[in-house]
């Protein structure tokens, strides 16, 4: 077997999805119409739709295509890879692409409600994907009627009940949304030395 690691992939994740793009080499362009993705039999899934002359592209649902999700403390990670080896066949020994690739999201992000009304909201880390989350104050412990942004920012009595929501607004297969901690603070700082805690260890 002959694992293919000089080829230069270019692979882009956000949310959704998973995109992957790399130049034809010789090598690719000998077994272009052998690869495949882990999932063969999902006509979706074939590497010719998406493909030009110069570049092999794929792109695929975070579960879809035979992509694995795995984690660690830190971080969600996909993984899939594209293999001219023989679907057929338990063991093959005449393929010679064996490109493996993934998409790693952290698990972690704060997020902060301030005097200015954002929707939603997006937070991205350089090198992994992104996360949108919605976060509103509503009118009642029904959650029926949001707070109208133009009432921002939002005054309130003291020990008046306040209703928050947070949703993650995409989804990510096999994934929850738990919020860890949540605290209010006079400033837009979340490690204020003056705050209360409404929310520990998830809490």
């Amino acid at each position: 077997m002959i694992y293919l690691n000089f080829v230069e992939a270019v692979v882009t994740c956000n949310e959704t999805t998973i995109k992957v793009e790399m130049a034809k080499t010789y090598t690719i362009r000998r077994n272009e119409d052998k690869l495949h993705l882990n999932d063969f039999t999902n006509p979706s899934c074939n590497l010719k739709s998406h493909s030009n002359e110069t570049h092999l592209v794929a792109i695929m649902g975070l579960g879809e295509c035979g992509t694995r999700a795995e984690e660690d403390n830190d971080n969600i990670y996909f993984r899939n890879e594209i293999t001219s080896a023989d679907p057929e066949q338990i063991i093959s020994r005449h393929h010679d692409v064996e490109i493996a690739f993934s998409c790693s999201f952290p698990k972690r992000a704060n997020l902060t409600l301030g005097f200015r009304h954002k929707n939603p909201y997006a937070f991205n880390e350089k090198g992994f994907g992104s996360f949108n989350f919605q976060f509103e104050f509503f009118q009642s412990q029904r959650f029926s009627e949001q707070v109208n942004a133009s009432s921002y920012p939002v005054e309130v009595y003291l020990k008046q009940m306040i209703f928050m929501q947070i949703e993650a607004t995409t989804s990510i297969p096999n994934t929850e949304l738990f919020v860890e901690s949540c605290r209010a603070t006079p400033y837009d700082n979340p490690n204020s030395r003056i705050s209360y805690t409404i929310i520990e260890n998830g809490y």
